[in-house]
């Protein structure tokens, strides 16, 4: 919104987030995103689900079985965006954050993405992504509120 050529940013007070993290086998992964996220949300309130696409392996099933997040399933072939619908589908937060399961977040991590994401403008944001190497993955996005008037 404009007022006397200055941007007026409406930023949710106190957004709820679901996280959806979509996972087949691969325990070792999950379990480090997982606690990688638990312990580096603040103190954003925030619900994991799990998107199960045809996991297999004992352990992981004994995992999703006495995990307290939610795990949801979603059988059949391997189809990104699908599996990722499915997930959010369930969600019922305010701001909706999906990670891969071999994602490890660093402290600070939703400080930056929440406010850009609850503002009246804005669709999606999206975070730089490193690897371990230092190698950049991926540049993130930009948000910027439209349209803008200059003086």
């Amino acid at each position: 919104m404009l007022e006397q050529g200055v941007i007026k940013w409406s930023i949710m007070s106190r957004p709820t987030i679901d996280i959806v993290i979509p996972t087949r086998d691969r325990l070792d992964l999950l379990q480090a995103c997982i606690a990688a996220v638990e312990n580096n949300s603040g103190d954003f309130a925030i619900t994991i689900t799990i998107v199960d696409n045809g996991s297999r392996d004992s352990s992981t099933l004994n995992y999703f079985a006495a995990t307290p997040h939610r795990v949801v399933s979603h059988p059949g072939p391997f189809n990104y965006a699908e599996i990722v619908n499915h997930g959010v589908g369930v969600g019922r937060n305010d701001v909706v954050v999906v990670l891969n399961n071999d994602t490890v977040v660093c402290p600070g991590w939703l400080d930056g993405l929440v406010p850009l994401a609850t503002l009246a403008d804005v669709g999606v944001v999206g975070a730089t992504l490193v690897s371990p190497s230092g190698e950049v993955q991926h540049a993130g996005m930009g948000a910027v509120p439209y349209p803008i008037e200059l003086p």
